[in-house]
Order: structure tokens, then C-alpha cells, then sequence
């Protein structure tokens, strides 16, 4: 049986050399916690605003039935997914 080796520039040698030092890095460990609670705020913030769009426009009757109500042309579209998955959206129906 032949022996693998790695022929690339970065060897399994340098590869864990570059590991040992991102995992002895707290300005790393630092970039990556602030990163990721900056960007869940954010997908927080524009959640919270969606759902005040949404009560706002009374998107889909949502304000008026606390639920969302689908149209009768998403309903139908339903309705033949369930039957005939590969007939799902027909061209000439797309508005």
C-alpha cells in the first residue's frame, strides 16, 4: 500500500502550527464572541421591527385573526403540491 503525503504548501507541520496559535489567541476569542453577539443583535432588532411591520400593515390579517391568513391563490398552491409535487407551480399561473 502506498503512503499518502501532503504536497501542499501547508503541510500537516505548519497547519498545526497555525491552530497552536489561533487557539492561544484571546484577541481571536475576543473578535469572535463580540462578532457574533453584534450580529444576533442585530437579526434580533430587525426581527422585533418585521413583526411591527407586519402588525402595522396587518400583513396577511395578521392583526385582525392572530394568525397569518394565506390567500386563496397560495391555498391552491398547497392544495396541488400535495397532489402533484412536480406540477406544483405552473407558468401560466404565476401573476
Amino acid at each position: 500500500m502506498k503512503e499518502l503525503r501532503c504536497t501542499h504548501e501547508l503541510s500537516r507541520f505548519s497547519l498545526s502550527r497555525i491552530a497552536l496559535q489561533l487557539r492561544n489567541s484571546p484577541g481571536l476569542f475576543a473578535f469572535v464572541w463580540i462578532f457574533s453577539l453584534v450580529f444576533w443583535l442585530f437579526q434580533d432588532v430587525c426581527k422585533v421591527l418585521c413583526f411591527k411591520w407586519m402588525a402595522w400593515t396587518n400583513f396577511n390579517g395578521v392583526m385582525s385573526s392572530g394568525v397569518v391568513v394565506l390567500p386563496e391563490s397560495t391555498l391552491k398552491m398547497i392544495k396541488r403540491m400535495e397532489n402533484e409535487p412536480e406540477m406544483a407551480i405552473r407558468v401560466d399561473e404565476v401573476v
